[in-house]
């Protein structure tokens, strides 16, 4: 079968049923080589390879889509990028600290006062969205419509071989699109302290207007989903290791080495592409000039055999702010979770997640874990 045929089947895999349930699944049987650790590791280092553009359409959310960040043509690329390069300096990131902490431990509170939950819906999903809104200057009252036109969105994305999801996915992205204008226009007149007054400050018309509203969708989206999924799949991967996790829960100043390398082992990206520019030769596979592969980064870590957490030490995905600002209490958010069946769901995707849900029996779990 040919790489292009391959992949073709893949990607039916994925929005099957199957893939719905379980991408990891799919992408374990896949045999192309954007499933290969040293395919993906290379091509991710190789300047002849670019993101692939997207399609021409008439639906609006494919047309943000080719406008986030990662999707610019080279020299819009580096318009937006100055835009957003400068809001996320040593010292302004350290200034969330507080706010990681305070939501972190509110949010494990009200679990075990509830004597467990949905990790994902109750603590994975709402942490890193409230604080990527809170940043930005998305004002409280307006957060829920934004998570739930976010949440069409990505159905529409994801169940973009059915007209009915990208119908409400396009409705969703004007929607959020009109709602970025105004909180920009009302920036620009009266500045807060937050991001959305930054990005004001500079006033664009046209494509340039019409790239950095798109982008602002692209920084929630990349600001909370990735790390949704690295909170869940970091808790599946300890809960899968439970010497790791003895070890961790008794030697607390371990954590930040833990966090790192749950980052390289993880990623919380299940697919991508890119194009060659060039002819080239990756890992002993030709791929053409013009030419599209998929990249799979969960797949191409799941390749990569690797039986402990420290021996994995490439990174394939950044690491990310909410982890490093958890508050001490790590431990009480990975505890012992005698329901929690690893495996159940925790690793989320843009093609589709299911939730993971623990209820804690433990003598005295509805008082402080």
């Amino acid at each position: 079968m040919s790489v292009t045929r391959a992949e073709r089947a893949v990607m039916d895999g994925l929005f099957g049923d199957e893939g719905r349930q379980n991408p990891q699944a799919v992408l374990g049987k896949a045999s192309i080589p954007g499933v290969r650790y040293a395919f993906v590791r290379e091509v991710l280092h190789d300047r002849r390879f670019v993101a692939p553009t997207v399609p021409e359409s008439s639906d609006l959310m494919f047309q943000l889509l080719g406008r986030f960040m990662p999707r610019l043509p080279p020299e819009r690329h580096a318009v937006v990028r100055r835009q957003f390069s400068g809001l996320f300096t040593a010292r302004r990131i350290h200034q969330y600290r507080d706010a990681v902490h305070t939501r972190s431990s509110a949010l494990i509170d009200a679990m075990a006062e509830r004597n467990g939950g949905d990790v994902v819906e109750e603590f994975a999903a709402p942490l890193p969205f409230s604080v990527i809104t809170d940043v930005l200057g998305v004002e409280p009252e307006h957060r829920e419509w934004l998570r739930s036109s976010m949440a069409t969105l990505g159905r529409g994305f994801a169940g973009q071989r059915s007209r009915g999801p990208v119908e409400a996915g396009n409705a969703a992205a004007a929607d959020m699109l009109e709602y970025f204008d105004d909180l920009l226009s009302r920036r620009a007149d009266k500045p807060q302290q937050d991001l959305a007054s930054l990005l004001a400050v500079e006033h664009s018309t046209g494509q340039e207007r019409q790239d950095l509203l798109a982008n602002c969708l692209f920084f929630i989206l990349a600001g909370h989903a990735t790390t949704t999924t690295m909170l869940c799949a970091g808790l599946d991967l300890l809960l899968r290791d439970p010497a790791h996790l003895t070890s961790l829960k008794s030697s607390p100043t371990t954590w930040e080495t833990a966090i790192e390398e749950i980052l390289r082992y993880v990623s919380p990206i299940t697919l991508t592409g890119v194009t060659a520019t060039t002819d080239a030769v990756v890992d002993g596979h030709p791929v053409p000039a013009g030419a599209q592969r998929l990249v799979s980064y969960a797949g191409a870590i799941g390749t990569q055999q690797c039986s402990q957490i420290q021996m994995c030490s490439t990174p394939l995905a950044r690491p990310t702010l909410i982890w490093r600002f958890l508050p001490e209490r790590r431990s009480a958010w990975v505890p012992h979770l005698p329901d929690y069946t690893p495996g159940s769901g925790c690793r989320c995707s843009l093609i589709g997640s299911r939730s993971c849900i623990w209820k804690d029996r433990r003598p005295g779990a509805a008082a402080h874990p």
